[in-house]
This record gives C-alpha cells, sequence and structure tokens, in this order.
C-alpha cells in the first residue's frame, strides 16, 4: 500500500503537517545549544548543573515546550496587543524570572552533592535526606565520600537514596528548570511581539502620503 504524499493531502492538514514538523523540529534544532543538545565553546547551557538522573528526560521536554512556547508567539503575531499591556507582562515575567532563579539555586544547594572525582571533575547527583538501610556506605561517611565510593552509575544511587523524598526532589528540580527555560523564552517572546508591532507602525506611517499644510489646503 503506497503512502501519500504530503502533496496529495488537502491543503489545510499540508500547512498542518508542516507547522508541526516546523514548530518540532526546527525550534528544537535552533535552540539546540541552549538547550544542552549542542557544545558550543565557550558557553555552559543550565542544563550542564543538572545531574545526570534528569538530563536524559529534560532535553526533550524543553524542546517541546519552547515549540508550544513558539507556536503562542506565532499566533499572537498578528493580533493588536496593546504596548502598555506587553510592558506590564514582561515587567512581571522578568521579576518572577528573578525570584525563580533564586529558589531554584537555593533547591540546587539542598538537593544536589557535587562530589569531585579528580580530573574527570565534579558530577551533580540528587539526593535525599537520608539513605536507605540497605546501602552499601558506612553511616559515618557523607553523601559526597558515599557516592565517590559507590560510582554515579543509577542503580548505585538508587540503592541508597530510591525512596519518596528523592522523587520529591528530583520532581521539584525538574519543575524549577523548566519554568527558568520556558520563562525566559516567554520573555523573549514578548520582546519579538513589542519588536514586531513597531515595526508595523513604522511600516504604516511610512506608507501614508503625508497631509499638506493647512496654509497649501486653504488654497484649494
Amino acid at each position: 500500500m503506497r503512502l501519500p504524499r504530503l502533496s496529495d493531502l488537502p491543503p489545510e492538514v499540508r500547512r498542518f503537517v508542516v507547522y508541526v514538523g516546523g514548530f518540532s523540529v526546527v525550534v528544537g534544532v535552533g535552540l539546540a545549544p541552549f538547550l544542552g543538545k549542542v557544545k558550543v565553546k565557550w558557553f555552559a547551557p543550565l542544563l550542564e548543573l543538572f545531574p545526570l538522573q534528569l538530563r536524559g528526560v529534560l532535553i526533550p521536554l524543553s524542546t517541546f515546550l519552547m515549540s508550544l512556547i513558539a507556536v503562542g508567539v506565532q499566533f499572537n503575531a498578528g493580533e493588536r496587543v496593546a504596548a502598555r499591556r506587553i510592558q506590564r507582562l514582561f515587567h512581571g515575567g522578568l521579576g518572577a524570572m528573578c525570584l525563580g532563579l533564586f529558589l531554584f539555586t537555593a533547591l540546587y544547594i539542598e538537593f544536589v552533592k557535587l562530589p569531585s572525582f579528580g580530573s574527570a571533575g565534579f558530577v551533580a547527583v540528587i539526593v535525599s535526606d537520608s539513605r536507605n538501610p540497605g546501602c552499601g556506605c558506612p553511616q559515618a561517611i557523607g553523601d559526597e565520600a558515599c557516592i565517590r565510593l559507590l560510582s554515579v552509575a543509577t542503580e548505585a544511587i538508587d540503592s541508597c537514596w530510591d525512596n519518596p523524598s528523592l522523587k520529591r526532589r528530583t520532581l521539584l528540580l525538574g519543575g524549577a528548570y523548566l519554568c527558568l527555560t520556558g520563562g525566559f523564552a516567554c520573555l523573549v517572546g514578548l520582546l519579538v511581539l513589542r519588536l514586531g508591532q513597531q515595526e508595523r507602525r513604522k511600516s504604516g506611517r511610512a506608507g501614508r502620503t503625508p497631509r499638506p499644510p493647512a496654509a497649501a489646503r486653504a488654497l484649494h
């Protein structure tokens, strides 16, 4: 059975397919350095701070979130939104982002350990507030020393900290990351909408025929 080609689809469905592919794939590719998919010299994305347990989940979720925001920006691009409203939203969002960054930093310091592995550097690992009874580490040593003893393998970490507290901390830290990246994208989207409105106003003024002075109109 031959699969239908894109050109065989009705215009509305064809446009839908193109838009879904464009927003999901192109947005993800364009934001790959920001999301941590592509390494760029002298630039370290926020995801580099995150424990290995979360990176594989947060990259696709971040990509989907950015695509949703891009769709929202495109949907509102042709609307006449009051400049004052955009300004209020931007300033409110900027304040919320500053507060969110503070809360994220507090959660990160509280939940994440950074054991050193010599020349390999530091590795971020989420731990819970207590270790499981069957953990292979002596209770006398700290969490970072325990991680160095066990390794950062998922099975080793779970053997000591796999409990409801760890799941809650993972959810809170992952949610804080998505809120930060999504909030940043929303601020950029508001900036894009404002610049688009300014360009339309300039083009509208440029297309108008200037009215003659009052003295010249009086002669006609």
